[in-house]
This record gives structure tokens, C-alpha cells and sequence, in this order.
């Protein structure tokens, strides 16, 4: 494969992975699950507003249909450091751009 998203050439010596390896596996995975179960109790169990988006506007004190004129500038600042993020993650484990 040769151009842009070529792979660039490995030495001779490359492993696969390696320490750091299992740590971000292992980081990530328990991420998710202590993420994930309380989520899926929350959502399971009919209690929408036990979930992580909930508690993050309850934080900004944003009202579920408020409109975004009546958003105050700390609100802004909530949801754009959240669009920032998960924009370069996508990017960033998409396509490896923005290292």
C-alpha cells in the first residue's frame, strides 16, 4: 500500500504491544464497565435521570428542552469542551490525525 495512509515501515524488531499496551486496554476496559453498568441499570430501571448525561447538565443547571437562547455562557463552555473532545477522539482514533 503506498500514499497517505500507508503504514509506515516497522523495525525489525516490533512487538506488537507491551506494557503500555495492556495498561490503556485494561484502563479503557474498566471504563467502560463501570461506565456502562450503572448506565444500563439507570436506563433499564426507568431512571433517566441517574445517567451521566443527566448529572453532567444538572451540573450546569440546564433544563431538559431548555432553549439555547436562555442558555447562560457557562453552558456554551460545558458543550463545547464536550464537542471539542469527542471530535478529536473521533479523529484521533478514526483516522490517528491530531497526535
Amino acid at each position: 500500500m503506498t500514499g497517505f495512509l500507508a503504514p509506515a515501515p516497522r523495525p525489525i524488531d516490533y512487538v506488537p504491544y507491551n506494557a503500555w499496551s495492556v495498561y490503556w486496554l485494561s484502563l479503557v476496559g474498566g471504563f467502560l464497565l463501570l461506565f456502562l453498568g450503572p448506565e444500563l441499570y439507570a436506563i433499564g430501571t426507568g431512571h433517566s435521570e441517574d445517567t451521566l448525561s443527566a448529572q453532567f447538565w444538572r451540573l450546569g443547571d440546564v433544563v431538559a428542552s431548555q432553549p439555547l437562547s436562555q442558555w447562560a455562557p457557562e453552558h456554551w463552555v460545558m458543550a463545547g469542551v464536550v464537542t471539542l473532545l469527542f471530535t478529536w477522539l473521533i479523529v484521533h482514533f478514526t483516522f490517528g490525525w491530531l497526535r
